[in-house]
């Protein structure tokens, strides 16, 4: 269940089948549990939180949330340093990139991704023989993602912004560079060359996440990933303001 992906805030609830983990909490916690609330879930239903990097629209909720739980915060160990001013006291376990690791009852990888960050990472999770990917800053798809991910049942994956709407849209150019930059976000066309190659005969579900509200639309998205993606997979686009599902 996706709980928000956007520049406003991130969080996304995993359902391995034997418990629940957050991968991000870029809400408030309030926010967190009435989205919770919708997925019919609650948040003492949490094993952990699952940290893709630093940026405070993936860590701002996790201080309150995991401190009021008492349920630890993982990531690689760059990030969960540069998340230290974010995330307070709150038990904090480093996992290094490409290593699986236990949680909730299922097997989850911390996968390199490009993005300007201290070491982020997309989430692989693996459970009862199914795979999620949740990718949603980074600014190219790296092979090593694409081979880690082919085939997953459900893919998570950014689809920041239309090329045209960020060219010629109210962005200073220092910011647009950034998002352009391989360590920036994905484009529409970027999100759908990645997904030529990781959709596979497993897959069912595609979400296309962290749209940009000034610099991408559903419908440019959507139609984007549509050219790509094979008639039986159900491809959608998150929202900022409302949860969606999506079954591992």
């Amino acid at each position: 269940m996706v709980l928000a992906s956007s520049s406003s805030g991130n969080s996304t609830l995993v359902d391995t089948g034997a418990g629940h983990f957050l991968v991000d909490a870029g809400l408030s916690g309030r926010e967190i549990t009435r989205r919770l609330a919708s997925a019919s879930a609650h948040p003492r239903d949490l094993a952990a939180i699952v940290l893709t990097h630093e940026h405070t629209d993936h860590t701002s909720g996790v201080r309150v949330l995991a401190g009021r739980l008492g349920i630890p915060v993982f990531g690689t160990p760059g990030t969960l340093r540069a998340a230290a001013p974010c995330i307070g006291g709150v038990e904090a376990r480093p996992e290094p990139l490409d290593e699986p690791f236990e949680l909730a009852g299922a097997s989850v990888t911390l996968l390199r991704v490009p993005h300007d960050a201290a070491e982020p990472a997309a989430v692989l999770v693996e459970a009862q023989g199914r795979r999620l990917l949740v990718a949603t800053d980074l600014g190219t798809v790296p092979w090593t993602l694409v081979e880690a991910a082919r085939d997953s049942h459900a893919l998570v994956l950014e689809s920041n912004h239309d090329l045209r709407m960020l060219k010629e849209g109210p962005y200073p150019p220092p910011l647009k560079q950034r998002i352009l930059s391989d360590n920036g976000h994905l484009s529409n066309e970027q999100c759908a060359a990645g997904l030529r190659r990781m959709v596979g005969g497993r897959t069912r579900t595609v979400l296309l996440g962290h749209l940009s509200r000034q610099n991408n639309t559903p419908e440019l998205a959507l139609a984007s990933a549509r050219n790509v993606v094979p008639g039986n997979v159900e491809v959608r686009t998150t929202s900022p303001v409302r949860a969606e599902a999506v079954t591992l």
